[in-house]
């Protein structure tokens, strides 16, 4: 069971919310339940600048058959800012940050694996991250043609094997 809901905030920004639970007998984990939220506020904060924010969850035990590529326990939230210094020119500014944990899905990678017909993935190894990226750009318009420069900066940090911690400039 879910809800939804999009409430529109004047004519120049909405927030969407949305929640569902499911509980379920998965073949591979035996009987899972859990929960998803989602928040989405978006809108123009002043005039030429522009704003998002979100939040989104699923719980370890939320089961969506609806897509192969969903992957319960993730919590992401994150804002970007948008705003025009001139007609042709926009500066940008995002902020993003997963969590990720529980068990991520067995990679198929051999035949029998890709051919087998299945409703659901096959559990994997446990995952427990965390993800951040920050970046910053300029959008300059040269007539119907738009050069892009964008600064990434990402911190991943793993607590199961601190082999994989990174950090990351491009």
């Amino acid at each position: 069971y879910g809800a939804d809901a999009y409430i529109s905030l004047g004519g120049k920004a909405r927030l969407i919310a949305e929640y569902a639970h499911s509980s379920n007998f998965a073949e591979a984990v035996g009987q899972v339940s859990g929960s998803a939220y989602r928040a989405e506020l978006e809108g123009e904060i002043a005039r030429g600048i522009f704003g998002r924010a979100y939040y989104r969850s699923a719980e370890t035990g939320f089961s969506n058959n609806a897509t192969v590529s969903f992957v319960p326990g993730q919590t992401r939230y994150g804002a970007q800012v948008t705003a025009k210094v001139s007609p042709i020119t926009a500066l940008r500014f995002q902020y993003d940050h997963e969590d990720n944990r529980g068990i991520a899905p067995r990679p198929l990678n051999t035949l029998e694996d890709l051919l087998a017909p299945r409703l659901e993935a096959f559990p994997g190894t446990r995952v427990d991250n965390s993800l951040t990226t920050i970046s910053a750009g300029v959008v300059q318009k040269f007539g119907a043609a738009e050069l892009t420069l964008d600064w990434l900066h990402r911190d991943r940090s793993d607590r199961l094997n601190s082999a994989f911690n990174t950090t990351s400039d491009q």
